[in-house]
């Protein structure tokens, strides 16, 4: 009974922010007049096929002055550095500073770009990501709404015409549109780490030298009662693996990057009233226990009845919610 008991846990956590996330989606989004300027920082570590259209979308936002575009190219051993001049060439607003420690890190990139910046917002981007023209001015005009410190959007996996790639895209459009928006209802939401608008002071002053450097920067934001708003818009597009392995491998890294981050949740609520408790639920190593566990399922699903019921019960919570998240933006 013991499968059973916790596929009723996992459906009715999904249920409860499947309704979160819907309730958040009836909120308005009023575009703010004279925002304040912005930068851009886009650590980069061998990212030359993909930092182009990276960098493309952020010297193409619209409503919104861009001061300038900081790359780090860090450790790169392919051409990301040489495509990054030739297009700072062309582009006086696009910055290029070199990384060579031969120890990539990602949040050591940030701090090294943050020396550079002195806008009070900034955007934080990665290289295989992709934005809209209106991304940052809808993110920032919806963080000003909702007198949030931070901001981002719903992120979908980069369109691509393969099943395989569908299959693979699942988890983030559920996790984006469903966990995400649910999360930020109830002030819980966590920076993803390939974008986000936040102030740059704040910054500074609190990257760590972590592989999962957003979700410890998300836990010291609600400890500090500080807000990440999450606009119910599809702005922002990241490339998904497109093998197996790596996608998997990539799970693994942040199932485990989950697991390092936890003290740093558990301390975030150490002292929040009996009223956000339910935030604790918002942990996303929930998310991949799901996905865990349906796989668990399927193992011993000719060998118990019970497994087969307790995949039943899961599965009824697991296919509406990704439906209803599949038809909540026109953007898949």
């Amino acid at each position: 009974m013991l499968l059973i008991a916790f596929a009723v846990f996992l459906s009715t956590y999904l249920f409860v922010f499947l309704l979160f996330s819907l309730k958040h989606m009836k909120r308005q989004i009023m575009l703010e007049k004279n925002l304040d300027p912005v930068s851009f920082l886009i650590p980069a570590h061998n990212e030359g096929k993909k930092i182009t259209a990276s960098l493309s979308s952020a010297l193409s936002q619209k409503g919104i002055l861009i001061k300038e575009i900081v790359v780090v190219v860090d450790n790169s051993t392919d051409i990301t550095a040489e495509i990054c001049k030739t297009l700072a060439r062309k582009n006086p607003s696009v910055i290029i500073l070199s990384k060579n420690d031969n120890q990539p890190s990602k949040s050591k990139a940030m701090l090294l770009g943050l020396e550079e910046i002195n806008t009070k917002y900034v955007v934080l981007l990665d290289a295989d990501t992709i934005l809209e023209k209106n991304a940052v001015a809808k993110t920032l005009s919806f963080m000003k709404n909702n007198h949030a410190e931070f901001g981002t959007c719903i992120i979908d996996p980069v369109p691509v015409k393969s099943l395989k790639y569908e299959i693979i895209s699942t988890d983030k459009i559920l996790r984006q549109r469903i966990l995400q928006l649910g999360r930020s209802e109830i002030n819980c939401a966590n920076l993803p780490g390939c974008f986000y608008i936040g102030n740059t002071e704040w910054l500074r002053k609190n990257i760590s030298n972590s592989f999962v450097e957003d979700l410890v920067l998300s836990y010291k934001l609600i400890g500090e009662n500080k807000k990440i708003s999450v606009i119910p818009e599809v702005l922002a597009f990241e490339q998904e693996r497109l093998q197996l392995r790596c996608f998997f491998l990539q799970r693994m890294r942040w199932t485990i990057g989950n697991i390092s981050a936890l003290p740093h949740f558990l301390k975030a609520f150490e002292n929040k009233p009996f009223s956000t408790v339910l935030g604790l639920f918002s942990f996303p190593l929930f998310w991949y226990i799901i996905h865990y566990f349906i796989f668990f399922l399927l193992i011993l699903f000719f060998f118990t009845w019970e497994a087969r019921t307790a995949l039943v019960i899961v599965l009824a919570s697991y296919l509406p919610a990704l439906i209803i998240a599949r038809s909540m933006f026109s953007k898949v």
